[in-house]
């Protein structure tokens, strides 16, 4: 099991110079059974390509699970990368809220161990509160290394979400496909025929650093902390509360008998639970999603109560527009003749293979933004094409 941080600095590279035109290497015939077919690759070896944030590894097989009822929002094929920054993030419904998914035991067929992999997020951020007890995020890829294999590389694996006592709620048959963004013979393009209206590009998640270092990762359901401490004052003779802006005796960390300083932990939040593209070859694209918050009020809050106010609010998002991008090409810059909301994307690089598309830009705060293919298959609407994404969302056993 590798390191994820091998396939971070992979990808970030990637974004700085771009993709450049493949190089020609000597060929030499193909083997009669491909190492890139199901059954050509060692399970052990397989296995040993398998990347996770954290993980431990158990020798033997899975144990048995029961049909939980859980649903993944992957049909039958996990799509990744060559140096695919953090891996896939594979999300799950829950049948009920009492499923605790803690975990996941992820299997190669036929290896001779598996491995127990955690729910983990990075600092500060958090499946929002509405959403914790339905949902659960799966991170994995597959990386080969410096084996010597033919892409796109497919691996049948095994994925059983678990209890915190270790006991497996269901299970789930797929398999991971590796494609290679530098093979433009397969796939040149993140267009499509605007007669083709139902194919679209669904966000997976965003990474942000800065100096080679991960700051955050953004990604749908996925709530980013804005303000982490309430504070304020407390007259206590009085029981009215305070600002350090509404009153001159209310002074940070500082407590008298008129005046006592408070704070509190909290958690506000923002958070878009989706982003969807859809990218034509005549030059057109055009933008949907929502930006859903809940920011710490200080005005409103009492300190004395303690009452901490928060302010929600929903904001939907919608933008065209115009792309540069042509066929096999790297630059990806927008021009929106129309935008309504605050969120607006930045234009950069990209690189793409048949099923993923990733956003590149910024120099020295920089984001990586990864993408999804898909074919839509919701109901139409007047109101927009993608309204109530959510809603018609496909999980499947």
């Amino acid at each position: 099991m590798k390191n994820i941080q091998t396939s971070f600095f992979l990808i970030l590279v990637a974004c700085m110079i771009v993709i450049v035109a493949c190089q020609p290497t000597e060929t030499t015939p193909e083997p009669e059974t491909p190492i890139n077919q199901l059954r050509s690759i060692d399970p052990d070896l397989a296995s040993s390509m398998l990347v996770f944030p954290h993980s431990t590894q158990i020798d033997g097989q899975l144990p048995p699970a029961p049909d939980g009822q859980i649903k993944m929002e992957v049909r039958d094929t996990i799509f990744s990368v060559k140096g695919y920054p953090l891996g896939n993030r594979i999300q799950l419904l829950k049948e009920h809220h009492s499923q605790d998914i803690s975990g996941y035991y992820v299997a190669v067929k036929g290896a001779s161990f598996y491995f127990d992999v955690p729910e983990e997020f990075l600092d500060g951020q958090y499946i929002a509160e509405e959403e914790s007890d339905t949902s659960s995020v799966l991170i994995l890829d597959l990386d080969p290394g410096l084996e010597d294999v033919n892409y796109p590389l497919t691996v049948e694996i095994t994925i059983q979400p678990h209890t915190p006592t270790g006991d497996p709620l269901d299970q789930f048959d797929r398999v991971i496909t590796v494609e290679d963004p530098a093979d433009k013979s397969v796939c040149n393009t993140i267009a499509a025929q605007p007669s083709n209206n139902r194919i679209h590009w669904i966000w997976d998640y965003t990474i942000r650093e800065y100096n080679g270092q991960i700051l955050n990762v953004l990604a749908p359901d996925i709530a980013t902390t804005v303000n982490s401490i309430a504070a304020g004052c407390c007259a206590p003779l009085t029981g009215k509360s305070y600002t350090v802006s509404s009153s001159p005796s209310c002074v940070p960390n500082v407590n008298t008998p008129h005046m006592q300083w408070k704070e509190y932990h909290i958690a506000d939040f923002s958070v878009r639970p989706y982003e969807l593209w859809q990218i034509y070859n005549d030059g057109t694209v055009s933008v949907w999603s929502v930006l859903l918050q809940s920011i710490y009020n200080r005005s409103r809050s009492d300190f004395c109560g303690p009452f901490i106010a928060f302010d929600p609010s929903e904001e939907d998002i919608y933008g065209e527009g115009t792309h540069d991008f042509v066929s096999g090409g790297e630059q990806f810059n927008f021009d929106w003749s129309r935008w309504d909301g605050g969120y607006r994307p930045r234009g950069g690089t990209v690189i793409y293979t048949c099923h993923t598309m990733i956003r590149c830009w910024g120099v020295e705060e920089k984001f990586s933004a990864v993408y999804k293919k898909a074919d839509y298959s919701g109901p139409q609407s007047p109101n927009g094409f993608f309204e109530n994404y959510l809603a018609f969302k496909e999980w499947f056993d």
